[in-house]
């Protein structure tokens, strides 16, 4: 189930989210996207917009943008991953490459 595997907190979704809980909302947007391999253009398909905000129709507003899927939510998503892939392999005492072909 998924609420096994990521502890994520519920948004109660208004017409003004603050600052904060808007970013918070695009980065968790973003990942998923990411993790699933979807294109950056996919919050512009109407189909899945009206699929997303069909229960709650006030977070289409709150939605990231392709501009910011793939700008700053890609670039700020890459920099978490690489200083943690960065901070683990420091904890190791060695490491091995293998390469095939």
């Amino acid at each position: 189930m998924l609420s096994e595997s990521f502890q994520v907190s519920p948004f109660q979704f208004t017409d003004n989210l603050s600052n904060g809980m808007k970013d918070h909302y695009q980065v968790l947007i973003a990942r998923g996207l990411y993790a699933a391999g979807l294109p950056f253009r996919a919050f512009e398909v109407l189909r899945l917009l009206k699929a997303l905000c069909i229960l709650q129709p006030a977070m289409e507003k709150y939605l990231p943008t392709r501009k910011a899927l793939s700008g700053r939510l890609l670039t700020a998503e890459y920099n978490r991953e690489m200083e943690a892939v960065c901070s683990r392999l420091l904890d190791e005492p060695t490491v091995a490459l293998v390469s095939d072909g």
